[in-house]
């Protein structure tokens, strides 16, 4: 990756005002907007034009019904990538005045370049844009400018992902700042080895085929890639073997031999069936993961944008003690039929699969336990398909099971396992005729992921306390953020959370204000996330209804125990 070092300078100025920034090649000229606005410090002005003398090109957002050209570019679309290169100077109007030109200057191509955000490297002055506007004459304003600060922010809000491109307007930008929501992404995935493929899904097939398999050739015949499925067993545990194989549902016994539980492990893992099973189980982002581990597996390497999250859950993808993604000859070789077909039925099959796994996991998160006739309406309502209960039983049962471990079913009940028989008892009375809450289409994966619904204002309240107040980066606050969901959504009271965030070393010295100020700002999450929800039943009330149920049990069985005594000494009263 390269990054460009512009100094980017207010005209007109005396002193001058002028920023020096480093910003990655992968930004659109929008994005590039919202960097020099945060770097001067300007305000939340969406509209902006860049002019490029080398190209005879303008670029800025269009408005709608303008067309784009040879000389007039969409900012949202293009990349700095294709015009900066040998930019040399070119202009940056802020708010479209002429007032707020900015003479920009690429001083400087840093390659390699490893980092995730723009970042500030220098500056002069601190002159506002209302004043520029204003026509004040004095340069100085009495506004200090803190570049530490500045690249904090842009730490924040304009990190790269890099998992897809984008073409969101500055105005966008700014809005999904406002609400919270982190980064830049970087653009478009594109796979290396497929980019002189054709658009026919027959030229496509062909050339992944071609690819594929010339590759796994290749790495082994110069013994590249890692032996066979088996050999990779045999580094493993015998305990270990046999939990793999209790999890994929392969009947083992601790008196058998360590080969014999590979051989059972090898010989259903690579039986094509199966492995077609755990492929429609893959997202999309996974399938393109693993095409390109497929297409180069020697010279991969694993960026953000990449997902094997299944297959390494079953086994099928290993990982090196340096965290380098392997993935052995014969499962790459039963793995390519799967991955060369672009077929629209496999497409097909695959996307009901998914679907139906994020229902589930979507239906133990509202509910613990779930009936089967309610499973179908969340999943007829996502435009999938539609499924009677029967139907829906016999598509469960197709899943792999060590891809939805912790679920079971009994009878027309879809349940936790976590969960004993006596407390499924007690939830499916206390659900009663209860009506259940079914999740829109775009909230499924959400709640699949663990991700709560809350108000997205005391969402960014939380991760600012995080970031600002106990100084915590920006990777340590999503994940604390992401704790604090999932305990919301799995019924954990405010107090559960926050005991378990200061187990966890997160919060070793806070002063009492603060504490005070992170209980407040919980709670608030906390009561916007039940009510946004609105399911018919929270994981709360369900552990209430559990607690009074015991305790009527209980009740019951003390008074009848009281009964039986009583009848006892009556009957001997009469005796005497």
């Amino acid at each position: 990756m390269k990054a460009y070092e512009l100094k980017i300078a207010l005209r007109g100025q005396s002193p001058e005002v002028w920023r020096r920034v480093l910003v990655p090649e992968e930004l659109t000229f929008s994005q590039l907007a919202l960097v020099f606005n945060l770097a001067m410090g300007w305000e939340k002005e969406t509209a902006f034009s860049f002019l490029l003398p080398h190209k005879k090109m303008i670029i800025t957002e269009l408005s709608e019904g303008q067309e784009h050209g040879e000389r007039l570019k969409e900012a949202a679309v293009v990349q700095i990538c294709r015009q900066l290169e040998n930019a040399g100077a070119f202009l940056y109007l802020y708010a479209n005045r002429r007032e707020m030109r900015h003479d920009v200057h690429l001083e400087k191509i840093v390659e390699p370049w490893s980092g995730r955000a723009p970042q500030v490297l220098e500056w002069n002055g601190a002159r506002t844009a209302a004043a520029v506007l204003e026509g004040a004459k004095d340069a100085e304003d009495g506004v200090r400018y803190d570049m530490d600060a500045v690249n904090e922010k842009l730490a924040l809000w304009c990190r790269l992902d890099r998992r897809r491109y984008e073409d969101r307007p500055l105005a966008k930008l700014y809005e999904d700042m406002e609400a919270g929501r982190y980064g830049f992404s970087a653009y478009k995935y594109k796979m290396r080895s497929i980019e002189g493929a054709n658009a026919t899904p027959e030229a496509q097939k062909a050339f992944f085929s071609t690819v594929f398999h010339q590759r796994l050739q290749d790495a082994k015949d110069e013994e590249r890639v890692p032996p066979t499925l088996r050999d990779m067993f045999s580094c493993f545990a015998k305990d270990e073997l046999i939990s793999i194989a209790e999890q994929k549902g392969i009947e083992v016994r601790h008196g058998m031999r360590k080969q014999d539980i590979i051989r059972q492990l090898t010989k259903k893992m690579l039986d094509p069936r199966v492995m077609e099973e755990y492929f429609l189980c893959l997202s999309d982002e996974e399938v393109l993961s693993l095409q390109q581990l497929l297409a180069d597996p020697d010279d991969f390497e694993e960026e953000p944008q990449h997902s094997f999250e299944t297959l390494s859950n079953a086994g099928y993808i290993a990982e090196t003690p340096e965290f380098e993604i392997v993935i052995s000859r014969d499962v790459a070789a039963g793995f390519i039929p799967f991955a060369v077909d672009m077929g629209e039925d496999l497409y097909e099959r695959r996307r009901k699969r998914t679907w139906l796994i994020d229902t589930m996991l979507a239906a133990n998160i509202l509910y613990s336990v779930t009936p089967l006739d309610v499973l179908c309406r969340i999943y007829n309502q996502g435009g999938i398909g539609d499924l009677k209960p029967s139907e829906l039983k016999r598509e469960t049962a197709k899943i792999p099971p060590d891809l939805i471990m912790g679920y079971w079913q009994r009878g027309d009940v879809f349940i936790s396992e976590d969960l004993d028989e006596d407390e499924v008892q007690m939830i499916l009375e206390s659900q009663g005729d209860g009506d259940f809450y079914i999740p829109g289409t775009e909230e499924i994966p959400l709640f699949a992921q663990g991700l709560a619904l809350a108000d997205p204002s005391d969402e960014q309240a939380l991760a600012r306390f995080f970031h600002e107040t106990l100084s915590y980066d920006e990777e340590e606050t999503v994940e604390i953020m992401r704790h604090i969901h999932w305990s919301f959504l799995a019924g954990a009271p405010v107090s559960f959370v926050r005991d378990m965030l200061k187990d966890d070393g997160y919060f070793d010295a806070l002063t009492k204000e603060q504490d005070v100020a992170l209980r407040r700002l919980l709670n608030r999450l906390h009561d916007s996330t039940r009510s946004v929800a609105n399911r018919g039943f929270t994981p709360n009330e369900i552990k209430e209804q559990q607690r009074e149920a015991r305790a009527k049990k209980e009740a019951r069985k003390k008074a009848s125990r009281q009964k039986v005594v009583f009848l006892k000494d009556r009957n001997k009263e009469k005796s005497h």
